[in-house]
């Protein structure tokens, strides 16, 4: 964020005006810096929060754009085959928002590659994987919510945008977030 959009405080944080479709996140363990991002991101008014982070060899990267489950109704246009409405990174995985155990000082990612804490080709790849989402959602056909990649075992594992995804993740029911089709007219 750039402090200069600072706009007003509320609920401890200071909150900016945020003009752009898609905000990117790639604050490893900072809960402090995830949690503001999320405060600051207006429900459902075309913002997209993507999420990404990493430990030594594997990460993850997810995406949403709704803070609250009960707004996640009618995100799915099952006859346009489209969706609008997606958990907010923080929902999907509330464990982002857990402080660690660490106690000592983050280091930034030159440090941890040279200390051996972070493998030297993790950010690469988790670049990588934060672009494919950013050329997919520009193309409208981002078909997951998320992703996560192990290198030690070569292994990328996706999550499907799909209102049964949602449905199990959060413990809600798949019908409320399908949209109602529209009635015919003859």
């Amino acid at each position: 964020f750039d402090p200069e959009m600072k706009t007003s405080m509320g609920a401890g944080f200071a909150c900016y005006t945020i003009q752009h479709d898609l905000i990117i996140g790639c604050v490893d363990d900072s809960t402090d810096a995830r949690r503001l991002m999320g405060y600051c991101l207006d429900d459902y008014k075309g913002n997209w929060l993507i999420d990404a982070g990493n430990g030594h060899h594997s990460g993850q990267v997810l995406i949403g754009n709704v803070k609250d489950i009960k707004d996640l109704q009618n995100g799915f246009d099952k006859g346009a085959g489209t969706v609008d409405k997606l958990p907010m990174p923080t929902l999907q995985a509330p464990s982002l928002l857990m402080p660690t155990a660490k106690e000592a000082p983050q280091q930034d990612c030159a440090e941890a590659v040279e200390t051996e804490d972070q493998s030297p080709v993790i950010n690469q790849a988790m670049a990588t994987l934060v672009l494919q989402f950013v050329y997919l959602l520009s193309k409208q056909r981002l078909p997951w919510m998320g992703a996560y990649i192990d290198l030690d075992t070569l292994q990328t594992t996706p999550v499907p945008a799909e209102p049964e995804t949602i449905a199990r993740m959060l413990s809600v029911k798949v019908e409320t977030l399908i949209r109602p089709e529209e009635p015919m007219c003859h």
